[in-house]
């Protein structure tokens, strides 16, 4: 999809939700979804990423393709809960306005499977360093706007 630096992300911060979109220009696919799509490699496509914190521990991701003037969506459905003061219970979803069938679901799969249990190697990498070195100090800028909140959102969660 990128050929350059990502294009802008547009980020809606409120009390309860995070919302954020971003649009990127015409570009090929990657070979596993011009399968999926059934549209040549090289075909170049409009494609959208927005993601939308919820409520508190419930995080949808999709990701847009228009497809001659009809948009094809994956949505990544998170359903965040802390268990505790270091455990959280991560479970996701990946589902798809198209190409329902099982040659489909053959393909998209193990990509994802392997995908989310990198995802968990890493947040537990992450979780080994905030159990070594601490919590630290958050620095606010605008860059960091959604993550904090959805933070906060997720901290009033766990406290109750």
């Amino acid at each position: 999809v990128l050929a350059d630096a990502p294009p802008p992300i547009e980020v809606e911060v409120t009390e309860t939700q995070v919302h954020f979109s971003r649009d990127f220009d015409a570009a090929p696919v990657q070979p596993w979804q011009a399968e999926v799509l059934e549209v040549p490699v090289d075909s170049r496509h409009v494609q959208r990423e927005e993601g939308l914190f919820d409520s508190p521990g419930l995080w949808v991701d999709r990701w847009h393709i228009d497809v001659e003037g009809v948009r094809q969506t994956l949505i990544f459905t998170h359903a965040i809960t802390p268990v505790d003061g270091r455990t959280t219970e991560h479970r996701w979803r990946v589902s798809r306005s198209f190409a329902t069938g099982p040659a489909a679901t053959g393909t998209m799969r193990p990509i994802f499977t392997r995908y989310y249990r990198q995802v968990a190697e890493e947040l537990e990498v992450m979780q080994t360093v905030v159990d070594t070195d601490g919590v630290t100090r958050e620095v606010n800028t605008q860059a960091d706007s959604a993550i904090l909140q959805v933070r906060r959102i997720m901290r009033h969660l766990a406290e109750g």
